[in-house]
């Protein structure tokens, strides 16, 4: 029996980052012309800018995007660096004070793990949420994305988690102009009862 070790075989991933399509305003994964070293910090500044031109595209503070997209990150289900097991969570390890620094920490986590060859689910994960907050927002739907702004604030440590918290004036929903309403409308019917004697 030997006692040498084995190395272990790495696959090279290829380097993906995060890109915005200008005549949709979606977001998708896109393979990166350079290669390691230089890839990674491009990656992740290129990345975060994508997402910022997505969320600055709307009437709506960016900020309030970047909440939501914390709330539908932000499970102990999710992969790491967001979920984890519930006693100590990948998103407890967030520290900042702003959405920018909450943005920074979703896309340097998502593309780090990725690079460290542990799977691109975080990644998938950031871009179809992403997409998604965009398409509830142009949906015009309000009463979803205030519980995801809410949730994403309690969890990234924005307001406190427990008790009764108010959405901040700068993060009041704006509709988009032409947008398509969603949910459904309940009307009472109005019947004549009569004179009562």
């Amino acid at each position: 029996m030997s006692t040498a070790r084995h190395p272990r075989l790495r696959v090279q991933a290829s380097p993906l980052q995060i890109n915005r399509i200008v005549l949709s305003n979606r977001l998708v994964l896109s393979v990166v012309s350079s290669q390691p070293p230089t890839a990674l910090p491009n990656a992740i500044t290129k990345s975060i800018a994508a997402i910022m031109q997505c969320f600055s595209n709307t009437r709506v503070n960016p900020s309030r995007l970047i909440y939501c997209l914390a709330g539908l990150l932000f499970y102990a289900w999710a992969p790491l660096p967001f979920g984890g097991p519930k006693a100590s969570p990948g998103y407890a390890s967030f520290t900042g004070a702003t959405a920018y620094k909450l943005l920074q920490f979703i896309v340097n986590g998502s593309i780090a793990k990725y690079w460290e060859g542990r799977g691109r689910d975080a990644l998938d994960l950031v871009v179809m949420s992403a997409n998604k907050v965009l398409d509830l927002h142009s949906y015009g739907a309000k009463d979803v994305l205030d519980e995801l702004l809410l949730k994403g604030m309690k969890k990234s440590g924005y307001i406190s988690f427990y008790g009764a918290a108010r959405i901040p004036p700068e993060f009041v929903h704006v509709h988009e102009e032409g947008a398509v309403e969603f949910g459904v409308e309940f009307r009472p019917i109005r019947r004549d009862l009569g004179r009562f004697p």
